[in-house]
């Protein structure tokens, strides 16, 4: 098995994701791929765009809350974002509003994982 940069090529792209999509999977935003025996086996991206929200519980409100999304699509669109994942715990107030504010369920439930490759030392 050999790892091969997709690097911007959107033939190569899409067909990295149409072999997740028959293997019954997706991948996000692709920027490498897997090759063995000439068939992509996998594939993984290092630049997929993510972002995280925090609103402040009583200082926020829905007004407030349409400002800060229209805002945060708008950068992802100046940044050439066409699209972008946000992670979204059942306990957030705005879970049950995501698909409301135009969101896709990507699957559930999902844990999200964090590994700091440079922990800061005491």
């Amino acid at each position: 098995m050999i790892i091969l940069p997709i690097n911007h090529d959107p033939e190569l792209a899409k067909k990295v994701i149409e072999a997740a999509q028959e293997d019954g999977d997706d991948v996000l935003y692709p920027t490498h791929y897997a090759l063995e025996d000439g068939q992509i086996i996998g594939a993984f991206s290092l630049e997929t765009p993510i972002s995280t929200w925090w609103m402040h519980k009583t200082k926020g409100n829905a007004k407030k809350t349409m400002l800060m999304l229209n805002s945060l699509e708008t950068l992802h669109s100046d940044r050439g974002n066409p699209a972008f994942v946000m992670p979204c715990t059942e306990e957030s107030p705005y879970f049950r509003m995501m698909e409301k504010f135009g969101f896709q369920k990507l699957g559930e439930p999902v844990q999200w994982f964090y590994k700091n490759l440079y922990p800061l030392k005491p």
